[in-house]
């Protein structure tokens, strides 16, 4: 290499000055001296820099990439860890009888409350979900359980035909058992919806001290009167046009109960039916068939339910009436009645959602959940037994906690 670039400084001069071989190789060897002497100290400088610093860089390279590694790798456990302790679970669960509920359980936080949703009477565990999308995000520690009852979704396809009513306090012992199998720990919060409010209360009477807070949303109090109504005027009719009918008036009610379940709930609930995918899908039909079942099953127990009668069995001041006032089943008149009836040492709340109708969870699922947990973080407000108005909207739950109260009762 020092050689070419000698050749290349001393080829111009070459034949210019007629120099021979012998000036030339002088000129070569005056020039070569220097420049071998800086290829030289450029050399140790070089050997210097591979045998110290070099190895001194690498080490600390290595070392900056393990310590990157590693809080990626802690970053990445404990973002696995969390999203395990997050993950929901779902599946059946064996009862004691051998009967299986369909369960999806997304366990809480250790000292955090879990929340047990109950569903409506044509519901399943999906009918939750655009109310929980914001209550996950609002608060990702509190554990929620939610499952299909006798009767219901998941648990009805799997156990077929039902060919006997569903007794409230068969669904209460199940939700107990439930409780046991799944080891729920820290605070349970019941909220039952219409039917489920109805069982929320009879688990209460029977297994009192196992919750924080029950919430009752449009829960069925007793026998729908517009429904009763109807029935009972056919009652009367049949009767005037055979006086020798055989039937006792129960037999008769549960008849025309039949009715009003197979050929009008159809029409006033048709979410909870499955839409065939063609006119010979003879599955969808057995299915929906399957679904109508079990909701005359679980009617049919209903018919003698009245909340009233369960209020002397309850305890502690925990319940949290939530009445939508364009409930289209239910009064407003009928929830303020039972509240009116329920003692005072039992009445946590009394909220009037105005403008709701009776599912109010999939109407204004956001405010839902804030309103949710601030029954679920216990605010003291919510537990006074005082009556409020509350207006879907932004900032709702502020408004309503911080201006619009209603007398305390």
């Amino acid at each position: 290499m020092e050689r070419l670039l000698l050749s290349m400084v001393a080829l111009p001069f070459k034949g210019q000055l007629g120099w021979g071989e012998s000036r030339m190789r002088r000129i070569e060897v005056a020039i070569e001296s220097p420049i071998e002497s800086a290829f030289e100290a450029r050399t140790d400088k070089s050997s210097a820099f591979t045998q110290l610093v070099l190895p001194l860089l690498l080490s600390l390279l290595v070392f900056g990439l393990s310590a990157v590694i590693g809080s990626w790798r802690w970053a990445w456990a404990e973002a696995g860890a969390e999203e395990a302790a997050h993950q929901t679970q779902e599946g059946f669960v064996s009862l004691a009888d051998g009967r299986k509920l369909w369960v999806t359980h997304r366990p809480a936080q250790p000292g955090k409350p879990t929340l047990v949703l109950l569903n409506g009477l044509t519901y399943s565990v999906h009918n939750w979900d655009s109310m929980l999308e914001f209550f996950h995000q609002q608060d990702p520690d509190v554990g929620v359980l939610r499952y299909d009852m006798r009767g219901q979704g998941q648990s009805l396809l799997n156990e077929g035909w039902v060919l006997q009513d569903i007794d409230p306090e068969n669904q209460a012992h199940d939700l107990h058992q439930l409780h046991q199998i799944l080891q729920i720990q820290g605070p349970i919060i019941h909220l039952g919806l219409s039917y489920g409010g109805a069982i929320a209360l009879q688990f209460e009477a029977m297994y009192p001290g196992v919750t924080q807070d029950v919430i009752l949303v449009a829960p069925y109090l007793k026998p729908l009167e517009w429904q009763d109504n109807w029935i009972r005027e056919n009652m009367d009719r049949l009767r005037q046009l055979n006086p020798l009918l055989p039937w006792s008036d129960r037999i008769l009610y549960k008849a025309l109960l039949s009715q009003m379940v197979y050929f009008v709930y159809p029409m006033a609930e048709n979410e909870f039916l499955e839409s065939p995918k063609h006119f010979w899908d003879y599955m969808a039909l057995t299915r929906n068939q399957l679904r109508l079942n079990g909701i005359w099953r679980m009617v049919n127990s209903m018919i003698d339910f009245e909340a009233v009668k369960l209020l002397p069995q309850l305890k502690d001041k925990k319940y949290h009436l939530w009445a939508p006032q364009q409930d289209e089943y239910v009064s407003p008149e009928e929830f303020l009645h039972f509240w009116g009836q329920m003692p005072k040492d039992l009445r946590a709340s009394f909220m009037r959602l105005q403008g709701v109708q009776h599912k109010a969870q999939q109407q204004i699922p956001r405010e839902f959940s804030e309103l949710l947990l601030r029954v679920i973080h216990q605010d003291p407000q919510l537990r006074k037994g005082k009556e409020f108005d509350f207006y879907p909207g932004p900032h709702s739950c502020e408004a309503v906690l911080m201006g619009s109260k209603k007398k305390g009762s």
